[in-house]
């Protein structure tokens, strides 16, 4: 029995090892405490706590976490910028400096 939970807890965690390129270099926001693959899309977990809560006039109950699933969309956009960015920081390093 004690080899069934081992085996499965093994299985568990690697459900969470990023196994391409994409998944660990993909860009993360300011705030964010994580992301994972679901399901072939991305699943941002936000921390709101360093963020102004808006103000209305009425007490709010403040949130400290926000989930964000992205569409396919989406983060195909975030990897793009991300490789273009990329790019100009090896060509900034590559130019010699002219000081």
């Amino acid at each position: 029995m004690w080899m069934l939970a081992v085996t499965v807890t093994g299985f568990v965690c690697c459900l969470f090892v990023r196994a391409s390129i994409r998944d660990r270099m993909f860009p993360a926001l300011p705030n964010q405490i994580m992301h994972l693959r679901i399901f072939g899309r991305v699943f941002r977990v936000l921390c709101l706590r360093h963020s102004p809560p808006p103000f209305d006039g009425r007490k709010k109950r403040r949130k400290f976490m926000e989930f964000e699933y992205l569409t396919r969309a989406q983060e195909q956009t975030a990897w793009e910028e991300y490789l273009a960015l990329r790019a100009v920081q090896q060509r900034l390093l590559k130019e010699p400096n002219d000081c």
